[in-house]
């Protein structure tokens, strides 16, 4: 807005939002305000010029093999499928979440990320270990009704994060690992192994 001497104030608003919604709520707004330039209600588009600061970086927490397999241990039957998939093949929740069985090869050596954050698909091949867990799930596979025929059970993100902040906690691994931290250990260990980071 204009101040007393006729100068654009500005001033920084605080939210308890993290940085990244802001960025959707700026991007829909933004949207609103075009599509009222384009149809002539409005001379300019003020959040073009709106900035979002950067959200808090987090340090990643590099697990040992050790911790993963404890916190596996010590996580809930009904969850540690998931887990243990993601702790094996370096999908992010999300991702391992949307898969479905259209997109698991035949004797489940590989496995197709069809929406990935980068936007394109990818082909992850898996472990034994992620072999015996598609295995096991296929067992008891029932084709759904209605809705995609995913591999593994919806699961709230908020009641998932409490179950393996939980898992952590039980393992001695302590507060603050993220089920992020799961793909990353997986990233370490393949490197570690002399695998070539572009791989």
């Amino acid at each position: 807005k204009l101040g007393p001497d006729g100068k654009v104030e500005t001033r920084t608003i605080v939210h308890p939002m993290t940085s990244a919604t802001m960025k959707v709520h700026r991007s829909a707004l933004s949207a609103c305000w075009t599509a009222a330039v384009d149809r002539g209600y409005a001379k300019a588009n003020p959040w073009r010029q709106t900035r979002v600061a950067k959200g808090q970086e987090f340090v990643a927490r590099l697990l040992t093999l050790d911790e993963v397999r404890r916190i596996v241990a010590h996580t809930p039957p009904q969850v540690r499928p998931l887990i243990e998939f993601v702790a094996e093949t370096g999908l992010r929740l999300g991702e391992a979440q949307a898969l479905t069985w259209q997109h698991v090869a035949k004797g489940f050596g590989q496995i197709v990320v069809a929406r990935s954050k980068a936007g394109r698909a990818r082909r992850v091949p898996t472990t034994a270990r992620a072999r015996a867990i598609l295995s096991e799930r296929w067992e008891r596979h029932g084709v759904p009704m209605k809705g995609p025929d995913v591999v593994f059970n919806a699961l709230g993100r908020s009641y998932g994060w409490s179950l393996y902040r939980r898992a952590c906690i039980a393992a001695g691994v302590g507060r603050g690992v993220r089920i992020h931290d799961l793909r990353h250990f997986v990233g370490t260990s393949l490197a570690q192994a002399g695998v070539p980071i572009p791989t």
